[in-house]
């Protein structure tokens, strides 16, 4: 595999302020999230007594099995995806990557996210498959976050009338309701090839320096949107994915309390606080999680949504550093994601492109052009 070459704008001293930049930007987030669980803590909403005083094991140990069974199917999700996009990759692959990209979320502090650092390294292992390869991971996000949406707003009818007529609640679910239908409506416009032909589109490719990529992303795109049975199929291992770590919430729940918690409620709630894990405001969602567990459970009568946020979070730094087999596995191949982690590098740093046209754009060529035969 050829060597993979970083574009840089100036001198190696040009970067520095930057890199300065991110780094302090990084250790401002890992601050507030640290902060917020002080404040937790003070506040006595944890109490680390209470997590120590377990109150069923078993369930612990069940809770970890559901996640695992959880990110598994995410594993499966990714591959399929891989597949609707026509980039073919081995499990045992798939795998190393999809911990790598949980290691550098939950344990290892970086400028970007778990999944910009399992994009990197698709990047790079799949040189003539680039665009698909990043997209990949950008469509992997999209479809989890939209089953995790699609399961509260499920949840949230089947939920007690006091829970539904709570006026916050009633409110993050209409708001769920509306992301969904932006999703949606927005993959269908990325996915229309009018879109792409309209002259103000072709004008505005041409005006932007990233033409060539979007227009090799809006091909990735165009290849995927046929493949409907594919994409739906990635939705549904979504669907399961999330059910299990909603499953493991459950468990971790009666474990600490000793009592069943309501599976209605959980079904709406757990999508939510996993909404706002998901925020890049911290790493991990470090403090932001545990909060938003708390204030949403407080709204049901339960007070221990920040001990149950904990227990969560936990639980992904703990199968995490299953990740860490992935940085030996990798080898060479991912020797600089620390690197690249935390100066925020992105696919500038993945193997240059091969000589030749391999159907991507050509400088200055529009997509409209390029659906133009070729002799």
């Amino acid at each position: 595999m050829a060597r993979g070459t970083r574009i840089l704008s100036g001198s190696p001293d040009a970067s520095a302020p930057r890199d300065r930049r991110r780094i302090g930007w990084l250790l401002f987030k890992v601050a507030v999230g640290i902060g917020l669980v002080a404040f937790l803590f003070g506040s006595g909403r944890i109490e680390v007594s209470r997590l120590l005083d377990f109150q069923r094991p078993l369930d612990f140990v069940l809770a970890q099995l559901a996640w695992f069974c959880g990110f598994q199917l995410t594993i499966f999700r990714w591959r399929w995806i891989l597949r609707a996009l026509g980039v073919t990759v081995r499990y045992r692959d798939a795998a190393r990557l999809c911990w790598l990209g949980l290691l550098f979320s939950q344990v290892i502090p970086g400028a970007t996210g778990g999944d910009v650092v399992k994009g990197i390294q698709i990047a790079r292992e799949s040189p003539g498959q680039r665009p698909q390869a990043v997209l990949s991971v950008v469509l992997d996000r999209t479809i989890g976050l939209t089953a995790l949406m699609l399961i509260g707003v499920v949840g949230i009818r089947f939920c007690p009338a006091e829970v539904r007529g709570d006026p916050v609640l009633e409110k993050l679910g209409l708001i769920l309701v509306g992301l969904i239908a932006v999703v949606l409506l927005g993959g269908a416009l990325l996915c229309w090839r009018g879109l792409w032909r309209h002259e103000f589109t072709v004008g505005l490719l041409g005006w932007l320096p990233g033409r060539r990529i979007i227009g090799r992303l809006a091909e990735a795109l165009w290849a995927v949107a046929g493949r409907r049975r594919l994409l739906g199929f990635a939705m549904l291992l979504s669907v399961a994915a999330h059910s299990f770590f909603v499953l493991t919430a459950i468990l971790l729940a009666r474990g600490l309390t000793g009592e069943t918690p309501s599976i209605e409620n959980y079904s709406f709630l757990v999508p939510l606080g996993g909404l706002a894990f998901s925020l890049p405001l911290t790493p991990g969602g470090l403090g932001v999680g545990q909060w938003a567990y708390e204030e949403l459970f407080l709204r049901v009568g339960e007070g221990h949504g920040a001990e149950l946020g904990v227990l969560l979070q936990l639980s992904s730094v703990l199968w995490a550093l299953v990740g860490v087999l992935a940085l030996f596995l990798g080898g060479s191949r991912i020797s600089r994601s620390w690197t690249d982690s935390i100066s925020g590098a992105g696919v500038a740093g993945a193997p240059a492109k091969p000589a030749g046209n391999d159907g991507a754009l050509s400088e200055g060529e529009s997509v409209a052009e390029a659906e133009r035969p070729r002799n």
